[in-house]
């Protein structure tokens, strides 16, 4: 922490030394105001000596800055000024009325909200009129997929969430955009995003602890009640949809009734769904990707028409599936009575299971090998650039899981997710959505027929499981990661297992096995991978209840031990 506050120290202290050494003469616009501001070359500047006149007005180039076009920083001077007067900044300055309204101005404005806050942070203003904000300043996360210090992720939320208003930058993310632009208080997500982090660092649930200071803020600086409990709520609640996104079964109508319940309405929807993908975008370039994206924007569609509507039973949602499917399969010249039967094999839970778009695919594929002795494997790109979807539809057999995962690792090919299910005579359908790495210089046509060739021919095969070797990546090794393993039961009488470890090439594998060595099956998969930290998520479920519970002590304690050995 040390180390980071020296660093800002350093760069606050260069860049008003080169500004005071520009050899170059500007001409001075003075700028309508009691004190001697004025422009120069796009900068705020105000005269020498006026230290003391300034801390009466301290957030006022804040506001110049934001309705001024043409500034974009400070001068030398005011620089200074600002990085002295907030050493003055005490209790009974927080509490005065008039600050307090400036500062939230600050937030409430059109333009340069973000470059306003930087340069607040720059100077030590802002967490200085902010103490707990304070507090996570040069705050560095030892967590394997935060690369910045908490104030500076803080500050490229708000970033990340200005984009959203700019239109030329609409194409990053066109929807967040439209929803932003009917967003009616865009403030409160800036200050949510303040308060999102603020209490890293001091142990207990830091979006409780942040919860109850957003509460405080509110309260000291009387925010509308309205303002002041969104504000807490996306605070409190402001990990839960990529969880529900990342972690759960978005075609599960229980799981989406379970979140819309959550949310309530859709402009707690809206806000929550334009934090989530800013706090996500400012962890690390490394985190994001598209993959995350159609996870978000599927949880956030299917809440929507929840939302809309009203939460469909299973039996409703059974039913929409089944007619949507049935139109698309129509363009394809099929009717029920050509597939009805292999629907009637598949049972009512795999429309549970698999949306629309997925059972019309399978369906056309599988029509012809409903009780097939060869395995089946199909692939299709997936819903963005680098994804693709591989079927796998075979005879049920013990490790087959670790088989397909095993010809993955293999190709080098990184597994995102895979749903497993088990048709009512026995066989297993599994869909894999995997990564094709950008640097491939495999055409996707050879790929695929690969895929399909290679991976049935292997699970014809005995599984033949080698040594798997783990290796750590470079940023992981200079880190002391305990390995996470925690289970509970889930509604539906399975288990759900999660493992939080740091990423190590070949890590599924050696999960799955050890599922799999210990007499469970896998009935469900996420993969995901934070940076160099993965939160892997399976539902697993054994047909010996008896010993169950001391079956999941033991592969807890077999994958802790595998996973803390040294690299071999």
């Amino acid at each position: 922490k040390n180390y980071y506050k020296s660093v800002n120290y350093i760069i606050l202290f260069n860049e008003i030394l080169i500004k005071r050494l520009d050899p170059n003469k500007y001409p001075k616009i003075p700028i309508k105001h009691p004190i001697s501001f004025f422009k120069y070359n796009n900068l705020l500047e105000i005269q020498p000596g006026k230290t003391k006149v300034l801390m009466a007005s301290l957030f006022d180039p804040f506001l110049l800055m934001q309705q001024d076009k043409n500034i974009i920083g400070f001068g030398p001077n005011l620089l200074g000024d600002l990085d002295t007067n907030s050493k003055l900044i005490t209790s009974a300055v927080r509490k005065n009325k008039r600050y307090q309204q400036s500062f939230l101005d600050v937030f409430k404005a059109n333009n340069k909200v973000n470059r306003a806050l930087r340069l607040m942070n720059k100077t030590n203003i802002l967490g200085k009129f902010i103490p707990d904000f304070g507090k996570v300043v040069a705050q560095m996360q030892h967590d394997l997929f935060h690369i910045y210090t908490v104030d500076e992720h803080t500050l490229n939320v708000i970033e990340n969430i200005r984009r959203y208003s700019k239109e030329k930058l609409k194409h990053e993310f066109s929807e967040c955009f439209t929803i932003f632009k009917t967003f009616d208080k865009p403030f409160v997500l800036y200050l949510a995003a303040i308060f999102h982090d603020i209490a890293k660092g001091r142990g207990g649930d830091h979006s409780e602890l942040g919860e109850k200071i957003a509460k405080r803020f509110g309260r000291g600086f009387n925010l509308n009640m309205e303002d002041t409990k969104i504000i807490a709520w996306l605070v409190k609640s402001h990990l839960f949809m990529s969880t529900t996104a990342q972690k759960m079964d978005l075609s599960d109508p229980e799981i989406i009734n379970h979140f819309s319940n959550f949310v309530q309405n859709m402009r707690n929807l809206d806000a929550l769904y334009l934090l989530t993908v800013a706090d996500i975008r400012a962890t690390s370039p490394h985190v994001w990707n598209e993959w995350k994206a159609s996870l978000l924007h599927t949880l956030y569609k299917a809440t929507s028409r929840n939302l809309a509507h009203r939460s469909l039973s299973k039996d409703e949602v059974i039913q929409e599936r089944k007619m949507a499917a049935a139109i698309i399969l129509k363009k394809y010249s099929l009717v029920p009575s050509d597939y009805q039967r292999l629907w009637d094999e598949f049972g009512k839970a795999y429309f549970v299971r698999f949306d629309e778009n997925e059972i019309a695919w399978q369906t056309r594929i599988l029509l012809p090998h409903l009780t097939a002795n060869d395995s089946i494997v199909r692939v299709r790109h997936g819903t963005h650039s680098n994804a693709v979807e591989v079927m796998v539809y075979t005879k049920d057999a013990t490790a087959l899981f670790s088989k397909i995962t095993n010809f993955f690792y293999g190709l080098n090919l990184e597994i995102n997710q895979a749903k497993v299910f088990t048709t009512s005579h026995d066989f297993a359908l599994d869909v894999f959505n995997i990564i094709v790495p950008l640097v491939s210089d495999t055409s996707y046509n050879d790929l695929f027929k690969k895929i399909e060739t290679d991976l049935t021919t292997t699970l014809s095969k005995e599984l033949d499981l080698k040594k798997i070797k783990l290796k750590k990546t470079n940023q992981a090794l200079h880190h002391h990661f305990v390995t996470e393993v925690t289970f509970d039961i889930n509604k539906k009488g399975q288990y759900n297992l999660e493992i939080i470890t740091d990423n190590k090439k070949g890590l599924l594998n050696l999960i799955a096995n050890e599922i799999n060595n210990f007499g469970f099956s896998i009935d469900d998969a996420k993969i995901n991978t934070l940076g160099t930290r993965v939160e892997d998520f399976f539902v697993i479920s054994s047909k010996d209840n008896h010993v169950v519970l001391d079956k999941l002590n033991q592969l807890s304690d077999s994958i802790k031990h595998k996973l803390s050995a040294k690299d071999s």
